[in-house]
């Protein structure tokens, strides 16, 4: 297996604990310090986007995973049927109502493990975790020219059902790829 050749066994992935949101946040705001730089970087900005409401609210909620390895978090996501900008102009697949559509959100490995595989395994838990609640669709929303990022969803699967221009408050004004996994 690819991840094994690499020193990387498979990730734990779980929901968040609700005593984890002070650690979620660290990771997040974590990544953003290192990451900040680099090429392809979704202009994340601590405490506005991830916004703290969105990562401790998702913990509360259930919706936060983690990817755990060693017990450390090496990994995160968000999956609800909250939709982001310009969801409602994409020519979806999938014409299905809100609750039979999960979004994932917020898709971030520790940059200093990247290409090892851990991306794919939180997509294809995601796809799993969607199959098992017998959603019809999984959609998302990633920033054009984030490569690896785009790689990891169309290896998975995903197809682009819409680009869009937008002004996000943390990032300015990007193109989003508007993408779905027919489940």
């Amino acid at each position: 297996m690819k991840q094994e050749s690499l020193g990387i066994s498979a990730l734990e992935i779980r929901a968040a604990r609700r005593d984890e949101g002070g650690a979620v946040r660290a990771f997040y705001h974590s990544l953003i310090d290192r990451m900040i730089d680099e090429a392809g970087f979704p202009g994340w900005e601590k405490g506005v986007h991830p916004s703290d409401e969105l990562l401790f609210g998702s913990v509360e909620r259930g919706e936060m995973l983690l990817g755990l390895l060693g017990g450390r978090i090496v990994a995160g996501m968000v999956l609800n049927h909250e939709v982001g900008q310009g969801y409602d102009e994409a020519r979806w697949l999938v014409s299905a109502p809100c609750e039979q559509v999960t979004v994932l959100h917020v898709l971030a490995v520790d940059p200093d493990l990247r290409g090892r595989g851990l991306a794919g395994q939180m997509v294809d838990y995601a796809i799993e975790y969607c199959q098992d609640r017998d959603q019809r669709s999984l959609r998302l929303d990633v920033m054009e020219g984030n490569g690896g990022a785009e790689r990891v969803y169309e290896r998975a699967g995903f197809v682009c059902a819409h680009r869009r221009r937008s002004v996000y408050g943390w990032a300015g004004e990007i193109t989003a790829r508007l993408m779905e996994k027919v489940l």
